[in-house]
């Protein structure tokens, strides 16, 4: 149960993040910002690589000294809470008002309260099931990640006719309901005995797992849907969509698959897989060769990111559960960053 209420929680974070960037071009715009854009993007990726592994690795010491993550998860969802407020009682100003010039700083401060608590609170997956049930245990996680963007063609129009204030008002109460709703099923953790930190190759290694994540998720969720539709027979959208949805669906089964072949295999056939797609993408016009593709990409989606963050750990001593997830958040942030110059 706990873990379905996490899963809540980053359904409302994802939703969050996905109508940020629905949202942001158009405020910056709308307030004469736009040059702003490209700056905010890296200072993105630069709070992912910094405050994600500081607040992990703060409510490893609080669970070190018998505590839980909580007060670091409470402190950056009542960060993230007054930004999503004041982010949208700024964006009802007029285009040419004196506060304006506030929405660059609010949207900063969001941006780090968002940050603050996604490790702490993804770290308690670590705290919850044994290292080798984790794939598993991370399907719930996998399916709140990848839903939302399944649903994005059914969920675009309905923010566009919300509009930014009413949606990032909503995201404010589902971000912190989820949260008090997480609190409430809290228990301490047993008590991590004392080990010798993790060496410096275990740190990188952490890092670069984000990194390749976000690579997958690139590749398979924006690179393979383009191919196939520049190839002929459904729209990108559309395919983008077939990929989420398959990535939902098949999670649970891929967390099996995961926990039964390890995390690390199923990280690289994960990896591997979707590669793979995008190769042959070109060659594969026509509806059902198309829909086979974005399926099998869906899957390794699935497959990765079940696994991905469980190998992150295994590499991590138990202690340090919450540094190591925030340094895989913070690897994933830049590596979205890097994967959005190259590609584009």
């Amino acid at each position: 149960m706990r873990l379905w209420t996490l899963a809540a929680l980053q359904a409302a974070v994802t939703l969050s993040w996905m109508a940020y960037g629905y949202f942001q071009p158009r405020l910056l715009e709308h307030f004469g910002f736009t040059a702003l854009a490209g700056i905010l993007a890296w200072y993105l990726a630069f709070a992912g690589s910094t405050l994600a592994p500081l607040a992990g690795d703060a409510s490893d010491r609080l669970v070190r000294s018998g505590g839980d993550r909580f007060p670091v998860v409470r402190a950056g969802v009542a960060l993230a809470a007054a930004s999503f407020v004041a982010v949208a009682v700024t964006s009802r100003a007029e285009g040419g008002s004196a506060l304006r010039f506030l929405l660059p700083l609010f949207v900063a401060i969001w941006i780090a309260g968002m940050t603050l608590f996604q490790a702490p609170a993804l770290a308690i997956v670590r705290d919850e099931a044994a290292p080798g049930a984790l794939p598993s245990a991370m399907a719930p996680l996998v399916i709140a990640t990848t839903l939302p963007s399944a649903l994005w063609p059914l969920l675009e129009p309905l923010l566009a006719k919300a509009g930014g204030s009413l949606t990032f008002l909503a995201g404010g109460v589902a971000v912190t309901g989820t949260a008090l709703a997480l609190g409430r099923t809290a228990r301490l953790p047993p008590r991590a005995s004392h080990r010798d930190a993790p060496a410096g190759g275990g740190l990188a290694l952490a890092f670069a797992c984000g990194l390749v994540s976000a690579l997958v998720a690139i590749v398979s969720t924006d690179l393979v849907p383009s191919a196939l539709s520049a190839a002929g027979g459904v729209g990108t959208p559309s395919l983008a969509a077939i990929v989420a949805f398959a990535s939902t669906l098949g999670a649970s089964t891929m967390g099996r698959v995961g926990s039964g072949i390890g995390s690390g295999r199923g990280l690289v056939a994960g990896l591997v897989a979707s590669g793979v797609c995008r190769v042959v993408a070109p060659w594969c016009g026509g509806l059902v060769p198309g829909v086979a593709v974005a399926v099998v990409a869906g899957a390794a989606l699935a497959l990765h990111l079940t696994t991905a963050l469980p190998f992150t750990l295994s590499a991590q001593p138990e202690e340090r559960a919450g540094l190591g997830t925030g340094l895989y958040v913070g690897g994933a942030m830049v590596g979205t960053q890097l994967a959005r110059v190259l590609f584009r």
